[in-house]
């Protein structure tokens, strides 16, 4: 299992988790304590590396992560590379392709499928976007987050743009 990832100069920290699904829940999860490490999980002698590459050129770093099942067996796991930005803000412009744009921080109207947007305060040119109950961060200041596969995503990728320092991960 390989995992990889292109992180430039935003202030970050990189950790692995090891999930192990029971149909679609998570039954079983392990963090790595450290970026080289042999430990038990899910039935099965795992050693799991991460590694970050600096790319002089670009002035990013790459990051690898890799999951070897060395004894045992073990079915339903998965592995990701875990990217927390230290110095996260609202302002920062979050980009999942065809899923999340701007990190979908606009008003929320509480529709059904399929939306018809029939007010006056909501259609019209001058109106601010208006989602519904969609995948998205507050769009107001506090705690915010959402968890996706890879394969929502219309093309597996993550960026995200710091207007104020001009630093992005891709």
């Amino acid at each position: 299992m390989t995992s990889s990832s292109t992180v430039s100069v935003l202030p970050h920290t990189i950790r692995c988790l090891l999930r192990r699904f029971d149909g679609n829940a998570v039954a079983e999860e392990k963090w790595t304590a450290s970026s080289c490490e042999k430990l038990e999980f899910a039935g099965g002698v795992w050693h799991v590396n991460f590694q970050t590459q600096a790319r002089s050129s670009t002035d990013a770093l790459r990051c690898l992560g890799k999951a070897v099942l060395l004894s045992g067996q073990a079915e339903n796991v998965a592995l990701s590379l875990v990217i927390e930005l230290t110095a996260w803000s609202k302002d920062h412009y979050l980009l999942f392709p065809g899923l999340i744009y701007a990190g979908n921080r606009f008003p929320i109207l509480p529709k059904q499928y399929p939306p018809i947007f029939d007010q006056p305060y909501n259609t019209g040119p001058d109106t601010l976007p208006l989602l519904t109950e969609v995948l998205k961060l507050n769009h107001e200041a506090g705690p915010s987050g959402f968890s996706i596969k890879a394969g929502a995503m219309a093309v597996p990728n993550i960026s995200i743009f710091d207007p104020r320092t001009r630093h992005g991960l891709h």
